[in-house]
């Protein structure tokens, strides 16, 4: 399933790079792409592995805010 996260605090491809990386390392997650000047984290989730919400705390653990 197509998810999009809006998430603040990015700034540069250092920020967009650290976030594909956390999120890359859960299984279940695939076609990551990340925008910084839209804000935006779209992914494909396979949600009978992982659920959006430990997505979401990967991102919150290297320091930005995300909203679903």
């Amino acid at each position: 399933m197509k998810k999009i996260l809006c998430v603040n605090g990015m700034t540069c491809d250092h920020c967009a790079s650290t976030i594909k990386k956390s999120v890359e390392s859960l299984v279940g997650i695939s076609n990551i792409e990340v925008e910084i000047e839209k804000n935006q984290v779209t992914l494909e989730i396979d949600e009978t592995t992982v659920k959006i919400k430990d997505v979401v705390e990967k991102i919150r653990a290297v320091g930005f805010q995300v909203r679903m």
